[in-house]
């Protein structure tokens, strides 16, 4: 053997050498390439399938609040309903009511009307009216009213015109609940 042909065959199993060794290193690359791949792979799946429980979980939830939003909101609406309902029925009833007072006030004879105060409320001006009206003359059927409040048509002193002027009141009513009950107490028996 020459040189040259050792050194040929030296160099030839040098390269063969190496490039098993670089063979070798980029199979190995490669393979690990591939189980990095195969893990990414698969932590892409975990996640997908996270997500996909977690969108499912949600889904479940928000059917259950729209059935529950749903249930709320038709109770809401009936509930507003009725209370339309009663509005309206209580503002009817107030309405007739004031048909009513303004009716039965007007029966009533002038001096009596004052004592009627204006800011009621329907019901309060009805209880109102039928306490005067008990206390009010009857009216007979020739349309003619007896004596005026307890029975008095006496006649009207001045002082007690005075005062009632003082007081902004009707005379005949100063002089029944105020003047004559007074003179009652006053006078010896």
């Amino acid at each position: 053997m020459s040189t040259e042909e050792t050194t040929t065959e030296t160099t030839t199993t040098a390269a063969d050498t190496a490039a098993a060794g670089q063979l070798a290193a980029l199979k190995a690359e490669r393979t690990a390439r591939q189980a990095s791949e195969q893990a990414l792979a698969d932590y892409k799946a975990e996640i997908e399938a996270a997500n996909k429980a977690r969108d499912d979980e949600a889904a479940v939830k928000r059917g259950e609040f729209e059935t529950l939003y749903g249930t709320a909101k038709t109770a809401l609406e009936e509930s507003q309903a009725r209370v339309a309902a009663y509005e309206t029925a209580a503002a009817e009833r107030a309405e007739r009511l004031t048909k009513a007072n303004d009716k039965a006030l007007k029966e009533l004879p002038a001096a009596y009307r004052k004592l009627v105060p204006a800011g009621l409320s329907p019901e309060d001006k009805a209880e109102q009216i039928r306490a005067v009206a008990a206390l009010a003359p009857k009216v007979a059927a020739g349309g003619i009213a007896g004596a005026g409040l307890n029975g008095s048509d006496e006649p009207i002193p001045q002082a007690c015109k005075d005062e009632a002027a003082l007081h902004k009141r009707d005379p005949r009513f100063w002089f029944d609940t105020v003047w004559k009950p007074r003179i009652a107490r006053t006078s010896p028996k």
